[in-house]
């Protein structure tokens, strides 16, 4: 039987749904809607979206509405178990996780996904414990507006699937980089299966603020950073010398997070992950 399900990205500026029209053996993306959140990051600007959204995208009680949760507020590890029998893993996992974090584990929803093998033949785990406080927060915001959600889950693992249905992106190990306003998200995707994700804590409001500070721009309304950012490809040279006025700028502004980026890349290393063949770049920094 065929049914709707919308797919929610719920950000601090925007929130971007996706219509899927799933039947038995065909799925067809439908729409695809956005609205502007009114005042970025306020909860009741953000309820107020949601609802304006859902009104334009739901058309019966039967939809089925799926959202996810950032990595930001949630604690991830990798681990490793000698076993690899699913239920082993899962009457294992909150414990093994428990020892390595500083958190009373009663109070995070632990889930789990096994992201491979190691070299010593071990099974890895990406480990997720959410706190309750956040997964009840994000529950009531949708049950608000009349939207229980018929999956939660970690929003990163969502790129596996978008991945698997680009042709381009099918095969391979990618690096997805999705640059928001307060974190970004970074998962790594090796032929259809998630195997390593982790959240850096800055994200596009950091980037825009540094730049905007590099000029005059008490006279200047909007965002600084999305209207004149400018990176130059390499060895080519700035046609006029505001041009490497604003490269520069660039390049300085994005400095701190190339530098997360760096220190998340050596960590996915140490975990056992091989280097991403190719990087693919999305969130709202991704249209600068």
């Amino acid at each position: 039987m065929a049914h709707r399900i919308i797919g929610l990205d719920i950000g601090e500026r925007t929130i971007k749904a996706a219509v899927v029209d799933k039947a038995l053996r065909k799925t067809t993306l439908t729409a695809v809607e956005r609205e502007d959140i009114a005042i970025p990051g306020d909860s009741e600007a953000i309820q107020a979206a949601l609802a304006k959204i859902l009104s334009r995208t739901r058309t019966s009680g039967d939809d089925v509405v799926m959202t996810g949760l950032s990595t930001a507020p949630c604690i991830h590890r990798v681990l490793r178990f000698p076993f690899s029998e699913p239920a082993a893993i899962a009457e294992s996992v909150s414990f093994e996780l428990e020892s390595h974090i500083p958190l009373n584990i009663d109070d995070l929803i632990v889930d789990h996904i096994a992201v491979g093998t190691t070299a010593d033949d071990q099974t890895a785990v990406l480990a997720v414990g959410a706190p309750e406080t956040v997964v009840a927060r994000r529950l009531n915001m949708l049950r608000a507006a009349s939207a229980e959600p018929r999956v939660l889950s970690l929003a990163t693992l969502s790129y596996a699937t978008l991945l698997g249905n680009l042709p381009t992106l099918t095969e391979g190990r990618s690096l997805v980089v999705d640059a928001g306003e307060l974190s970004t998200e970074l998962v790594i995707v090796e032929d259809g299966e998630v195997k390593w994700a982790r959240s850096m804590s800055i994200g596009a409001a950091a980037i825009r603020e540094d730049f905007a500070a590099k000029f005059d721009t008490e006279t200047i309304q909007g965002d600084l950073l999305q209207t004149h950012a400018l990176l130059l490809p390499p060895g080519v040279p700035p046609s006029q010398p505001s041009e490497q006025v604003l490269h520069a700028a660039t390049v300085d502004a994005l400095q701190p997070w190339l530098s997360e980026l760096r220190i998340s890349m050596a960590a996915a290393r140490r975990d056992g992950v091989k280097a991403p063949k190719q990087i693919v770049l999305t969130g709202g920094m991704a249209g600068m």
